[in-house]
């Protein structure tokens, strides 16, 4: 036997509800934070006493109600309950609320204006007009199913391919990606962060992305114009959307006509990040830390595009110092304060500050002990 539907005042204090409401002021439809339908026909001051029929946000009781006005005399709502979630979330409540509201508003005006075209006589039209509304009613349906999904918790992982759908269910038909997007380039991301890169990309004007790399490589993840040379401006939300990322341990920044994402591969390991000079210290650190998750470095530019994890460890030999590390370091511990350094063969006199020194001939578990592993 199946579980009662909540009552509408319960279910709207659970997270973000979408209604609708006729010209009357009455519930057309309704849909509970779980996706889940809500009873209609009740007036909406029986769901939401105190609730004014004017355009923008409002506090009603222990909800923040956001509303938009639409072309037939009804209203599109947005009720959650007050209060900002944490991190990520934060970042994009607002986005995907608008993102939500604006495409209600434009299937509506489709499926109403579409159904009076298929009043008329002509059965070719007719035909025509059932075929958008049709169409108009399963991309809503799509994109409030996208937008629940993406709102899930962290730890929730449905997927790169369910992600990739919701992505482009997200950014609708006319942000196309070239080439296509393939499910394996989202790998790592968690739902928040797909939610996030929709966030940015509906704040432009629609256009064609480019997509590159994936989100897990060294290279990361890289979204730009797919018209040579275009521009693109910073998205309002792009500053918070890449704090809330930074701070999951993955990087989101500008990159020429669009942005580059990188994240921190998830692993329960240790991260090691390996830059030694001599070929055979390589390939004895390789076998001896088998066990650790080890990314290799060779410039300072691949270790500025690696140290994404906020707990890495980074093991170099006294020589790659003089290569350059030991004046770049300072500028490093300013991004990234949680990097640790351990030399290896050190000269006390050129170490950088804040890095270990493992002095004299390499001892293997004083190794192991450094890296607490």
């Amino acid at each position: 036997m199946s579980a009662p539907t909540p009552s509408p005042p319960a279910a709207l204090s659970r997270g973000l509800s979408l209604i609708l409401l006729d010209p009357a002021l009455s519930v057309a439809a309704a849909q509970a934070p779980g996706g889940a339908p809500l009873p209609t026909g009740a007036p909406i001051s029986a769901w939401l006493p105190g609730w004014r029929p004017v355009p923008g946000s409002q506090r009603v009781g222990a909800l923040d109600v956001d509303a938009l006005a639409l072309a037939d005399g009804g209203w599109a709502l947005a009720a959650r309950p007050r209060g900002r979630p944490a991190g990520l979330a934060a970042a994009v409540a607002d986005p995907l609320i608008g993102v939500v509201l604006h495409e209600l508003n434009n299937a509506l005006t489709v499926i109403f204006g579409q159904a009076e075209l298929g009043a008329r006589d002509a059965p070719p039209a007719q035909e025509r007009a059932l075929g958008k509304v049709r169409a108009a009613a399963d991309r809503l349906r799509e994109l409030a199913a996208a937008v629940v999904r993406l709102r899930s918790p962290a730890g929730h992982r449905p997927g790169s391919a369910a992600l990739a759908a919701d992505l482009l269910a997200l950014l609708g038909p006319h942000r196309q990606f070239e080439p296509a997007l393939e499910p394996a380039q989202l790998d790592g991301l968690e739902p928040l962060e797909v939610a996030a890169i929709g966030a940015a990309l509906r704040t432009l004007p629609p256009t064609g992305w480019r997509v590159e790399g994936a989100a897990s490589h060294t290279g990361g993840l890289r979204l730009t114009r797919a018209t040579p040379g275009a521009t693109t401006a910073d998205p309002p939300a792009l500053e918070a959307l890449a704090g809330a990322i930074q701070a999951r341990g993955g990087a989101w920044g500008a990159a020429p006509g669009g942005w580059q994402l990188r994240l921190r591969a998830p692993s329960a390991r240790p991260t090691l990040l390996l830059w030694v000079q001599e070929p055979d210290l390589a390939d004895l650190l390789r076998e001896a830390l088998a066990d650790l998750e080890i990314a290799e470095v060779h410039s300072i530019n691949e270790l500025e595009a690696l140290v994404g994890a906020p707990h890495a460890t980074l093991l170099v030999d006294a020589a790659v110092l003089r290569r350059g590390l030991s004046a770049a370091w300072p500028a490093l511990l300013l991004q990234r304060p949680q990097l640790r350094l351990l030399v290896l063969h050190a000269n006390l006199a050129e170490l950088p500050p804040g890095a270990t020194a493992l002095s004299g001939p390499l001892d293997l578990a004083a190794l192991r002990s450094a890296l607490g592993a």
